[in-house]
């Protein structure tokens, strides 16, 4: 499994260098909820596609996760970023253990088989998140967009404090 971690995660940076970043990210979040919504029926089949499915929901969502930081990161710079990267690092380790703890709760109360149909609906809040930020970012950067020097400062806290929020809620 640490073999396809490693070398799915050196692919993403192969392919980020590459061109659209928003294609990639948005395949990779397809990708992760149709390996959630298939992955009952494959496990079911036995064999080869119990492997299959491990690998893939091992990889899957850390790549996902790669995505999500990339475009947190590409919407804020200069002293933004480094007022914004340390409460969103917090806000997406919260997000992480909120995470664990709830699929704990999942599986005893609906059972293993539910995590799956969970997992889908995360990934698609998280495709949700990665285009709004995407978007966000696009906004940012318009052309033309006329700057106003006084609400400027904290429209960008406004931005990240929206980003962190965005985050932590991608992370759960």
């Amino acid at each position: 499994l640490a073999v396809a971690m490693v070398s799915s995660a050196t692919l993403y940076g192969q392919l980020l260098r590459r061109g659209a970043v928003i294609v990639l990210d948005v395949a990779v979040l397809v990708t992760l909820i149709a390996t959630c919504v298939s992955a009952p029926l494959l496990v079911d089949r036995g064999h080869g596609w119990v492997f299959g499915i491990a690998v893939a929901m091992y990889a899957l969502p850390i790549i996902a996760s790669l995505a999500l930081w990339n475009a947190a990161t590409a919407a804020v710079s200069g002293r933004l970023a480094r007022t914004f990267l340390a409460p969103a690092g917090a806000a997406a380790t919260l997000g992480a253990v909120l995470a664990g703890f709830a699929s704990s709760g999942i599986v005893s109360w609906s059972g293993v088989a539910a995590l799956p149909s969970f997992g889908a609906v995360l990934a698609l809040a998280a495709l949700a998140l990665r285009i709004a930020l995407h978007r966000q970012a696009d906004t940012a950067r318009a052309p033309g967009r006329p700057r106003e020097p006084s609400r400027s400062r904290r429209a960008a806290r406004g931005s990240a404090r929206r980003l962190v929020t965005l985050l932590a809620a991608a992370a759960i």
